[in-house]
């Protein structure tokens, strides 16, 4: 009957022990998101600049064409990744 009880006990403290980890996840878990909450808004805003950016050198490009024909020939070198921002 004791090693019953001391069975009893020893499961108790182990789901305890496990109960805090899964607390301390828990909260390591939200503070991740809200982290990646605060770089998807930051991401989203660089994306708007550049949409802004774009819109703007296609503004320069109908005033000034040579001046675009310039800039778009030194494009290539700039070794941007192209992510499908263009409107």
């Amino acid at each position: 009957m004791n090693s019953y009880v001391g069975t009893v006990n020893e499961m108790n403290a182990m789901l305890e022990e496990n109960t805090k980890k899964v607390a301390a996840m828990e909260g390591d878990m939200k503070k991740k998101e809200e982290k990646t909450s605060q770089l998807r808004m930051a991401m989203h805003h660089a994306e708007q600049e550049i949409i802004q950016m774009q819109s703007l050198v296609d503004c320069v490009a109908e005033v000034h064409p040579v001046v675009s024909k310039h800039i778009m020939g030194m494009q290539p070198n700039f070794n941007f990744k192209a992510r499908g921002l263009s409107r």
